[in-house]
């Protein structure tokens, strides 16, 4: 942004023919910004060398397990393979449910229909001939 204002600035000078006090007006303002836009750079490279002479140094400490912790981890275990091996189980007879159902309604209706066939043909009145 500073540098844009000291190019336009440049820029007037260059190309505007203008007053005294104007000319002597732009000047100020052209040093003046020129001096603040030097003083930032001098900063930002002030910044830009600390930050290349920083160091970040980072230590890591593992937390030590409690008593309490080391005794209840057999227990904890336990639990969490039991709710594994439920949930597994609950999942094998959703499975089992799905695929078998459809098959049971085939085999029932297929049963019920071998019944009521037979029932016709073994339990039929015998039809006696009329005299004659």
């Amino acid at each position: 942004m500073k540098q844009q204002t000291v190019t336009r600035l440049r820029g007037l000078m260059e190309n505007r023919t203008a007053k005294l006090s104007e000319v002597l007006e732009v000047e100020r303002e052209l040093g003046r910004e020129v001096a603040e836009l030097e003083q930032m750079k001098g900063e930002q490279r002030f910044y830009d060398q600390q930050i290349a002479l920083s160091t970040v140094s980072l230590t890591l400490f593992e937390r030590a397990p409690s008593q309490i912790a080391q005794a209840t981890k057999p227990i904890a275990d336990a639990l969490h393979d039991s709710l594994e091996i439920l949930g597994r189980s609950i999942g094998t007879v959703v499975y089992l449910t799905v695929a078998l159902v459809p098959w049971v309604l085939v085999v029932s209706a297929v049963s019920w229909l071998v019944v009521v066939l037979r029932r016709r043909v073994f339990l039929r009145p015998n039809v006696v001939a009329p005299p004659a």
